[in-house]
């Protein structure tokens, strides 16, 4: 009668009578072929499973075959004349190996018929007969490894250099005295001892010499990955061999993962990023900070942030943007959903930004963040070696500063704007809602409390959306948030900052060398919300005069000083939006005074250069 286990078919082959005797019938054993992912459009091993004593025998044929052109009733390949001629031969070449199985296993039936004695044996026969003319060769494992890894595309570049970082760790425990022959020898008592290895270390390339317990289990899980992507599916491992290692069971938790130094920005923070990337020249630098905000403001990871720039549509003044992402292989479409997004885009309209690695990525983004200015301390803990006390240390914030803050910054923010993990989940990519919330760095209810408070008090360092409805319903509720003028135009002008510097100057001191001066200028030079304070300050024209009258003067000697036409040029721009003049000059006209002021005691130069000029207009 044919029956299942493990969901096999088998048939009984041997059976216990009444007086403890056992009636055994060899020939009723049965090995069917089976492919390892049927449901694959590429081509997929083939695997000849016996069922016997109870025990599932697994046996990789070295062979492959596409899905669908295996035939599961015959058990074989198809050979057709709608098959391609290579299709044909490599069919065959599938189809005389199953043959060469099948009359193995056909000998060992045999051979246990002639010698019932042997049949306690017959795990072990049955071994021998499959594989007999098999030769047992030594394999370079590491060799196959970090070649299978040179060609492999599934993964991004993060991820490969964790591959090869893991790789080498198990070339070094190799090395020091666990050699081993083939795949199959890394069963789990080894991977357990490779576990222990990395916990010995003592000169890794870290603060206290040892590997984070995290960092520990992530290598063996990648080791468990990548083994089961590249030696068990070239059939140069067992799969039962790798899924005996269950190693969820015994890798030891890290006690620090909660605390380590994964941190999202603050609103303010962005902010700071953001008028600090106004100032900078170096084009690396700045391309960098620009696709860091973009992080920031989309959600993206830095594999894919490029990626934000090149596919954007406009539709009824609604701009969005459609990509794969490169680790998940997911489409994901969504629209702007912060304002500052759209300079950055306006930015990169006509060029690629540059971008580099995600090591010397990640140096940068340290050395940009302390120089704008991001402060305060992070406490993190670390849990590594074979301590088992956790470890506390202090972190300045601009050290934990990464690529994947972006990612994290973004998600945070929008938590603190109330929105829901599914609808996060859209924007991010993310393959579970879980995900999501491991993102989220919301660690207590004071968060939500500062930005509330941040809301109410000091607006101007809270980001906007990109729609205005959006934004009336995130201040709502918040008395004098778009009251206050004197904030407003402070966000605009810095105009506590330059009546500040204007009472230094009236005392004697160099202004123009003062630190102070950069923020000042950034302020200016920054657009961001413009249109929107324009529109809520309509009416109040006058009073705004009155205000800006008082730093006229000094911005002009600012932007002369400095010879920045377009310091002058800004600060007009925003004076026209808020219809305080009616035009500006343009970059030739203010250039032309500053040549005049420059000569005005020579008289004849004065002459020349209006006479040039005037040719010139």
């Amino acid at each position: 009668m044919l029956e299942y286990q493990y969901g096999i078919p088998y048939r009984h082959y041997s059976l216990i009578i009444s007086n403890g005797m056992q009636q055994t019938f060899i020939k009723e054993l049965q090995g069917n072929f089976y492919l390892r992912t049927p449901k694959r459009e590429k081509p997929t091993p083939i695997y000849y499973v016996i069922v016997m004593n109870g025990k599932k025998h697994r046996f990789a044929t070295g062979v492959k075959v596409y899905p669908d052109h295996w035939n599961t009733k015959k058990q074989e390949a198809y050979i057709s004349v709608r098959l391609s001629e290579l299709d044909n031969k490599n069919n065959s070449i599938a189809n005389e190996k199953i043959a060469e199985l099948k009359s193995r296993f056909s000998e060992f039936k045999n051979y246990l018929c002639e010698c019932p004695d042997e049949i306690d044996n017959s795990d072990v026969l049955l071994k021998q007969y499959i594989y007999k003319k098999k030769e047992i060769k030594t394999m370079d494992c590491i060799a196959f490894l970090n070649n299978q890894l040179a060609s492999y595309n599934g993964a991004s570049a993060s991820t490969k250099k964790d591959y090869s970082n893991g790789i080498k760790n198990l070339d070094r425990y190799m090395k020091e005295g666990h050699a081993i022959s083939s795949f199959d020898d890394m069963d789990k008592k080894y991977v357990k001892g490779f576990y222990e290895f990395l916990r010995k270390i003592d000169d890794a390339p870290t603060k206290d010499g040892h590997l984070s317990l995290n960092y520990i289990n992530k290598q063996i899980s990648q080791l468990s990955t990548m083994l089961n992507k590249f030696a068990v599916e070239n059939d140069v491992m067992k799969l039962q061999t790798l899924n005996d290692w269950n190693y969820k069971v015994w890798t030891i938790k890290d006690k620090a993962t909660k605390n380590i130094d994964e941190i999202a920005l603050r609103d303010d923070e962005v902010l700071l990023l953001w008028d600090y990337w106004h100032n900078i020249s170096d084009a690396k630098y700045k391309d960098t900070l620009a696709l860091f905000l973009l992080e920031c403001l989309t959600g993206q990871r830095y594999s894919d942030i490029d990626k934000v720039l090149k596919d954007i549509e406009v539709q009824n003044n609604t701009m969005s943007m459609q990509l794969v992402q490169g680790k998940t292989a997911k489409k994901v479409e969504f629209d702007i959903v912060f304002e500052l997004t759209k300079e950055i885009l306006a930015e990169y309209k006509n060029r690629e930004p540059q971008k580099v690695t995600v090591d010397y990525f990640n140096k940068l983004l340290k050395k940009i963040a302390k120089a704008a200015g991001i402060k305060g301390k992070q406490l993190v803990t670390r849990h590594s070696g074979e301590n088992t006390n956790v470890k506390v240390e202090e972190k300045e914030r601009y050290e934990c500063i990464k690529s994947h803050t972006g990612r994290r910054t973004f998600i945070t923010l929008l938590k603190l704007r109330g929105w829901d993990n599914r609808k996060i989940q859209t924007y991010s990519g993310h393959e579970t809602i879980d995900m999501v919330e491991h993102y989220t760095k919301i660690v207590s209810p004071k968060d939500y409390k500062i930005f509330k408070d941040t809301i109410r008090n000091n607006p101007d360092k809270i980001l906007r959306y990109a729609d205005e409805e959006d934004n009336q319903k995130l201040f709502e509720g918040y008395a004098g948030v778009k009251k206050d003028k004197t904030k407003v135009l402070d966000y605009l002008f810095g105009i506590n900052k330059i009546l500040q510097i204007k009472d230094m100057q009236s005392n004697g001191i160099d202004i123009y060398q003062l630190d102070e001066m950069k923020q000042i200028i950034s302020t200016i030079k920054n657009t961001s919300k413009l249109n929107e304070i324009a529109e809520n300050l309509k009416g109040k024209e006058n009073t705004i005069k009155e205000h800006l009258d008082k730093i006229d003067s000094l911005v002009w000697n600012i932007a002369y000083s400095y010879k920045d036409a377009e310091l002058w040029q800004k600060y007009e721009y925003k004076k026209l939006k808020l219809n305080i003049i009616d035009k500006i000059y343009t970059k030739e006209e203010i250039e032309y005074i500053w040549l005049v002021e420059d000569n005005e005691t020579d008289n004849n130069s004065i002459d020349k250069m209006i006479e040039e000029y005037e040719k010139g207009k």
